[in-house]
């Protein structure tokens, strides 16, 4: 219900921004303007979207496990931001035409894995495959250190699709 209310307020939002209904599509625009980057080109901001869209689609795809019910925050809450983080502050070696690094891609993956064992640890989630996670972790992370593009929806889908084939 929550993702789902913040998509609908988003859109909406995002209707009125881009519409240019006075006297909240500047408000609006200034405040989206600090979190934009460039691939958020064009009329419509889809990135915010996008990010909301990846964290629910776990929960929206009806998933039968908690744990994929959460891979979605956990992907792109934690590993996409440790990523960047890390990526930013110590990636020395660029992956091929990209400004992103194997360091951060090293930090996604570990952190997905090593918070995903915490929830496992804390019984907020069930038993799962390490190896298989670890491994589905690691795809995800490569989806994300070669894409260019908004990665948000493309690395939850694909979380999903794993996930699915019993990974």
């Amino acid at each position: 219900l929550a993702f789902s209310s913040a998509c609908a307020l988003s859109l909406l939002g995002e209707w009125l921004r881009s519409s240019a209904v006075c006297p909240v599509c500047a408000c609006l625009y200034i405040f989206m303007a600090q979190f934009l980057d460039n691939k958020d080109a064009g009329l419509v901001i889809l990135s915010h979207l996008y990010l909301l869209s990846g964290c629910a689609a776990g929960l929206w795809a009806d998933s039968r496990t908690r744990v994929a019910q959460q891979l979605g925050v956990l992907v792109l809450g934690i590993g996409d931001s440790c990523a960047s983080i890390v990526g930013r502050q110590y990636g020395r070696l660029h992956w091929p035409r990209s400004k992103k690094t194997v360091e951060g891609t090293v930090a996604f993956v570990a952190s997905t894995v090593l918070c995903t064992m915490l929830l496992r640890i804390l019984h907020l989630v069930e038993p799962f495959r390490v190896g298989h996670f670890t491994l589905v972790a690691v795809g995800l992370a490569l989806v994300e250190g070669i894409s260019e593009q908004n990665d948000n929806l493309a690395v939850s889908y694909n979380h999903l699709r794993a996930h699915a084939r019993g990974r």
